[in-house]
């Protein structure tokens, strides 16, 4: 089976990292901090048209990780260029009869508030243009005629993380605290999330691709719920530093807490999550250790 992955962050190098060894995998996107780290990796804008014309895409998995709005983006114009750029992206695909288009979306943020876990029927509440972005995309995509599958996310963790990032709230934490650094912390530390480990999340995806499942929206989650505070205290505990924080505002919609069901993805596949908060937490400090190449004490 290929699977092509749009997309050369984060997300896109860890997913290929773990499923190229099940898989036929290869990367599309601009060049990045992990473009060089990729065996396939070719340099393309896959919202160029032109580019996608010539390329062989029959019975192939597509999985989008393109992010085409920061999480803190305030200028809603930029959600028509969304929807110019995929609508000619999806008409492409069809043409090109690709097998399935999994969508990685935002179960962190579509959903708006919630204080317990909870389900895929729940009632969206996109509050944020980075939000309304993905609910878009949800809409078009189930519009499109391609088989799909939605995926909404929790807060993945772990793997191989690019220094200097804004986003990954563990990884910086954990940085930070080894460096001695100050955290600017622009949430309240009440504020809960739900992380779930790389290796968890991208087995949650290769479940749905071995149970051949269209057509569907599934939370990938850990379903359970941490307080920034916890983790706050976790990596300082587990580092043995203390973290110096910095109270500071962003101008942005924030979510006070959310937490996602995966009752569903457990009924229809064999997905389990493995790594518990703690041990992932203690795998990125050594990670991270590591990377800096600071020693264990």
């Amino acid at each position: 089976m290929k699977i092509v992955i749009l997309g050369c962050g984060y997300l896109g190098f860890n997913i290929n990292h773990i499923l190229k060894n099940k898989y036929d995998c290869e990367v599309w996107g601009l060049k990045s901090y992990y473009s060089s780290k990729i065996d396939k990796f070719k340099e393309i804008d896959v919202f160029n048209i032109e580019q996608l014309k010539d390329i062989d895409l029959s019975d192939k998995i597509i999985i989008d990780c393109v992010s085409l709005v920061s999480n803190t983006e305030k200028n809603e114009s930029i959600l028509e260029i969304v929807k110019e750029k995929y609508q000619s992206l999806f008409d492409v695909l069809k043409e090109k009869n690709i097998k399935r288009y999994i969508m990685l979306s935002s179960g962190g943020t579509i959903y708006g508030d919630s204080y317990k876990p909870i389900s895929e029927t729940h009632k969206l509440n996109p509050k944020s243009v980075y939000a309304r972005s993905k609910y878009i995309l949800e809409e078009m995509i189930k519009e499109s005629g391609l088989n799909y599958l939605i995926l909404r996310p929790t807060n993945p963790y772990g793997g191989i993380f690019e220094p200097g990032k804004t986003q990954g709230v563990i990884s910086i934490l954990i940085r930070k605290s080894l460096l001695e650094e100050t955290f600017n912390l622009w949430i309240e530390e009440e504020s809960v999330r739900d992380y779930i480990y790389i290796t968890d999340f991208v087995n949650a995806i290769n479940e749905l691709i071995k149970h051949e499942v269209n057509n569907d929206v599934f939370n990938i989650s850990s379903g359970e719920g941490k307080s920034l505070k916890e983790v706050i205290k976790t990596v300082e505990k587990i580092t043995n530093k203390k973290i110096d924080i910095l109270n500071t505002n962003i101008d942005i919609p924030k979510i006070h807490s959310i937490v996602l069901s995966n009752k569903k993805l457990i009924e229809k596949t064999d997905y389990k999550p493995k790594i518990s908060f703690n041990q992932g937490v203690k795998k990125e400090v050594e990670r991270i250790r590591k990377e800096l190449n600071l020693w264990k004490f």
